[in-house]
This record gives structure tokens, sequence and C-alpha cells, in this order.
């Protein structure tokens, strides 16, 4: 844009002398149209924007870390979340207990199977095997335990039924661990028991079960069939189809301090706890909006499918059979995931690496991915992806580091809103560079026919002009639009593609146009104040210098909104009125104070010259009006796949 303006600014220099114009004149005025056609506040402008932006994503509860982050939060149209936190509360609480021969229900305190209260003979192996296992702790004495959320529903549950884990991890002490592992999904403590040692462990039912050889057949151990082991599966299955988040428990006793590679084999399997985490109830609105606006999403989680596929349906993704576990995306190449990828919306039984994978898969079929994260090995998933998000409350610090975005409140509603903000800033980007480059098309047009068109010694605006002209209608008014309210369509249309930049061979055609009608409404005034009322030169300079100024002042607000100009929508934006009002007083302080005039080569205006003013104002605004609603108010909706 600098080069062409340069070349435009030589050229009118050059005609102008060609004229017969004064030299030292035409240098003052190509070096003003320079000046001021060429956007430098542009640079300023964006970063203001992108930076207020930010702010309001802040208030949002989401705090981007990378600005680049903003404009691609504009584009993205996959969505792959976490389920625990992010698409539910994170408030877990034990509500069934699965022994072999029974279930059981949980409230507070009480245990009830489908006829009274009961206490089970194995509660007590479960719940020390839960405690103990479980890296749950207290950061001071009187304080409440922190942690991992469904270790600590585990511990409030013992707490309920008496059994208190600070009074158990002091009479057994732990000794040794296997931590909880995404590959193992399970862990492991070893801990000082009755003089010997027992090593307790808790992850996935189905392999506990697969490293166990006994069970705990009410208070008493016997052999675990194969049988079995299945019926427990298939009640697993049961439980998790309704929503529950199943955990297994095991234990196996040790004479002498046990070795690691000997602790999750040749088990006892003690029984399941079944979880609730119910899903946030904003989610699902903020589902339907996803897909309202383009965008795909697809949950990912390291749970059972059954109970993946509960939540998911509970907050309105679409069930898909095509839905794919851990051990089916080993078994998948990354060409071959990327084949099936589009028709996947649940992934469970997943590891970090599984993430990964997917966010690869996507990659290549094109898709612009935000993808979410809280652990440690989450980082790999987070950096591939496009945005990569954390978890503001459960998310590590080495997530945190690696993402473009943090949730400070662990929502997904949290992200549909940015992405909304992020399509806003960008708008507004597009807004205050198209007025911009449309009001200075203008400019250039204005300087450069008006000497081609006029005889020797007659120029449109003086240099100082040009200037004020470059500082009233710009400045103002492009901040003000950079902070423009989001349109209430925003998340009604397609997502930008990937490729599409701010200036579009659309944005340009329209810029041009407008820039066209703008300089036409000038130089009618222009040639009408000079040639048929035969108004003074001055006079004649005034009312053109006027006409821009105010043409350019209500042309910002065609920008405002994709409707017409004479919608309410049109004056929501507050800072831009404000920018109006004040702009244009300063353009008749310019005309109307004495000792102004000479600074500005400016008359006192009389009411048939803002007749004229106003009429071709209006009547270029009209027109501009009508080609933006009839061609370039149309927004494409892409469907969601």
């Amino acid at each position: 844009i600098g080069l062409d303006i340069v070349l435009i600014a030589i050229v009118v220099f050059i005609v102008g002398i060609a004229k017969g114009n004064d030299v030292f004149t035409m240098l003052l005025i190509a070096v003003a149209l320079a000046v001021a056609a060429i956007p430098e506040g542009l640079p300023a402008i964006v970063t203001i924007t992108l930076a207020i932006g930010v702010q309001y994503m802040a208030k949002e509860k989401a705090i981007v870390r990378r600005l680049h982050a903003v404009e691609t939060l504009g584009s993205t149209n996959y969505i792959a979340t976490d389920k625990t936190g992010t698409l539910t509360l994170n408030e877990m609480s034990v509500s069934r207990l699965l022994f072999y021969d029974k279930l059981y229900i949980v409230r507070e305190e009480h245990i009830y199977d489908l006829e009274k209260e009961v206490r089970p003979q194995s509660l007590n192996s479960l719940m020390l095997t839960a405690i103990l296992a479980n890296d749950s702790r207290k950061q001071t004495e009187d304080a409440g335990y922190i942690g991992e959320p469904t270790e600590l529903a585990l511990v409030q549950a013992g707490s309920k039924l008496g059994f208190d884990k600070g009074m158990l991890d002091y009479k057994h002490e732990r000794i040794d661990e296997l931590p909880f592992e995404p590959e193992r999904k399970e862990m492991t403590t070893v801990n000082k028991f009755e003089g010997r040692f027992r090593a307790s462990t808790k992850g996935a039912v189905e392999v506990l079960l697969n490293q166990s050889d006994s069970i705990l057949d009410k208070g008493q151990t016997r052999p675990l069939t194969e049988k079995e082991k299945q019926h427990l599966i298939s009640v697993t299955n049961q439980e998790a189809a309704s929503g529950y988040r199943m955990l297994g428990f095991a234990y196996k006793d040790f004479d002498e301090t046990p070795e690691i590679r000997d602790l999750e084999k040749n088990m006892t399997f003690v029984g399941m706890t079944g979880l609730l985490d119910p899903p946030r109830p904003e989610v699902a609105g903020a589902i339907q909006t996803s897909k309202k606006a383009g965008i795909n999403i697809a949950m990912v989680t390291g749970d059972h499918l059954l109970t993946a596929q509960k939540i998911a349906e509970e907050v309105g993704l679409k069930k898909n059979e095509n839905s794919l576990e851990g051990r089916d995306l080993n078994e998948l190449s990354s060409h071959e995931l990327a084949e099936k990828v589009e028709k996947i919306n649940i992934y469970a039984r997943v590891d970090p690496a599984h993430k990964v994978k997917i966010v690869e898969a996507l990659k290549e079929k094109g898709y612009i991915v935000a993808v979410t994260g809280d652990g440690v090995n989450d980082a790999p998933a987070l950096n591939k992806a496009d945005i990569g998000i954390a978890m503001g409350i459960t998310g590590t610090d080495v997530s945190k580091e690696a993402s473009d975005m943090i949730l400070a409140d662990d929502n997904f509603a949290t992200i549909v809103k940015a992405i909304r903000l992020g399509r806003s800033i960008f708008d507004n980007i597009q807004k205050f560079i198209s007025f911009l480059l449309s009001a200075n098309v203008s400019e250039v047009l204005t300087i450069f026919l008006g000497i081609l068109l006029f005889p020797k010694g007659v120029i449109l605006l003086v240099p100082i002009q040009i200037l004020w002209i470059n500082l009233v209608t710009d400045a103002f008014p492009a901040l003000a639009l950079g902070v423009d309210p989001a349109e209430k369509d925003v998340m009604e249309r397609g997502p930008r593609k990937r490729e599409e930049g701010i200036l579009t061979g659309k944005q340009a055609t329209r810029i041009t146009t407008e820039g066209i009608i703008l300089t036409a409404a000038a130089l009618s005034v222009f040639s009408l104040a000079l040639l048929y009322f035969e108004a003074p030169l001055i006079k004649a300079q005034t009312m053109v210098f006027t006409t821009l100024v105010l043409i350019q002042l209500i042309h910002a607000f065609n920008y405002r909104s994709s409707k017409t100009i004479f919608s309410s929508e049109t004056f929501l934006n507050r800072y831009l009125i404000f920018a109006f009002l004040g702009s244009l007083a300063l353009q008749l302080i310019v005309v109307y104070i004495p000792f102004l005039n000479s600074i500005f080569n400016t008359v006192a205006l009389g009411f048939s010259d803002w007749l004229l003013i106003l009429v071709a104002s209006f009547i270029a605004e009209i027109l501009i009006d009508l080609v933006k609603v009839r061609f370039f108010s149309k927004q494409d909706k892409q469907m969601l796949l």
C-alpha cells in the first residue's frame, strides 16, 4: 500500500506541474497526500484493538497468552475437548458401590441395597484401598483436602462412611508408589500393614480384573474365574452407560518389602465405585451455538466409552456409532485415522499420545483445531494444535506454559465465548482497515482528479486540510470501530477460512467502489460551488474540505453493521457516536473560529452551503448503503459436518 501511495503522490506532483501549478505548492500537496493516504496509525490501532480484545476475553475467563490466538480463534472450526471438568462440573461424588454379589446405592453416610440400609461385608477393604491409593492431601491441619477431583470424592465418601484418611495414612505409612499414568490407567501405593506390606491399586476396572486372580466375596478371598471377570465387566458397562465413572480397586499383601515389578499382578479384586459428575448446565447451549457457527466438537476422555456416550447425549453432542477407544487408535495409522476422523466425535480410554494423533489427523484434513488439556503429558497436543487451551484450575504449570489460552474457570462454554470474541475482534480489524482505506482512496482520487479536471491554479485542498482530514476522520472513528460490539449473527455464520486474509478480493472491490462514490460527492460539491454558484475558490475549498470530513464520519457508520445504515444496530456503538460528534465539533471550530481560518485556509459557511454539503453527503451514503446491502452483506453459513 505504501509503495502504491508514493507512486500516486509522484504522479499527482508531475500532473500538477504539467498543468502549470506552482512547484513548491505541488510538492507540499504531494507530501501531504502521501502522509495522509498511508494509514500510518494502522499498526497502533491494530495493537490497541487486540489488547482491548484480550482484556474482554480475560473478563470472560479466557486468558490469552499469545496475541496470534485471538485471530486464530475466529477461524477455529474444530474443538477437541476433555470431558471431566470441561463439559462436566468436576464435582464428583460416590453414588454406587459394586461388589461381586450386589450393587449398593450411597446417599451421604448411608448405604442401601434395593430394600434397606446395609453395611456390605467387603466395605472396609474397599474404602481402605480407595483411601490408601489416593494422593489427596491437606495443606494445613485445619484446611480441607486438595487434590484430583476423583480422589477427593473418594476421601469425602470415606469420611462420611467412617474412614478418616488422616488416621489411615498415619496408621499405614506409605513407603512406595507407582503413580497414575494414562497409558497404564491405574496407580498403586505400598503401605505398612499390620506387620506386613500391602499394595493398594485403583484404576480402570477392566485393567485391574486382568491383573487379578482372586476376589473378595462377602469378606472372604477366593479364586476369580474368567466367567466372573466377564460378569463384572458387564456390570461395569451397564453402570457406565448410565453415566457413572467406574473405578476398580484391588490389593496384594506381601511379607517383605515388595519389588515394583511384583505390585500389579496376581491381585485380589475388591470391588468398584460409581462416581457421578453432572454436566455443566451451560454446556448444552454452548454446543448448540457451536453447531450453528459451523464448529465441530469431539469429546476426548480417558473414561469408559459408555460413560462418555451418556455425557455426550446429555450435553447435546450427536451420538456417533463410529466412536473410538484408545486401543482402536493404536491399530490405526495417522493416514487411516485422518480418513475416519470427520465421522468421529467421541474418543474414550485415550492417553495423551492419542490426543496428538487425533490433532494431527484433524489438521491433515484441513481443520483449524482447538484442543484442551490439563496434564503434563498433554503439552505435546497443546503445542501441536492451532489453539492449545489449558485449564486454569486443574491444569499443571507445564500445560499452561504450552498453551495459547487458559480457561480460568475450566468451562467449555468459555471456549465458545472466546471464539465469539475472536470472530468479533477480527471483524473489527477488518472494519476499520476497510474504512481507513476507503476514506484514503477518496482523498487521493479527489486531489488527483481535481488537478486533472480543473484549470491551472485551482487546487481542491491545501496541504494542511489534507492532513487535518487524515487526523479527524481516521484516528477517532477507526479506534471506535476497533471496539465495536459483536454483530448478532457473528455465531451464525461459518468460520473464516485459514487462507482468507483481512483484505479479500471482495473487500478490495468494496473499498474501491466506496472511495469512488465519496470522491464523486466531494467533486460535485466543489464543482457546483465554484462553477454554478460562482463561490470564491476559498469557499469552494472549505466546502469540499468539510464535505470530505462529514461524509467520511458518516461513512464510518456503514461499517458498524452488515445491515443497512438505517437499522437500529447502526447506533449501538457509543464510542463511534462520541467520535463522530467530537470530530465534527473540531471541524466546526476550524471553519468558524476566525484566527484558525487563516491557518486552515477556510471561511465561515452559510445555510445554503451546508444544505449542499448535507445533500451530497447523504446521497453518497445512500448509494454506498445500497451497494453494501446488495452486494457485500451476504454471509455464507457453513453447516456442521
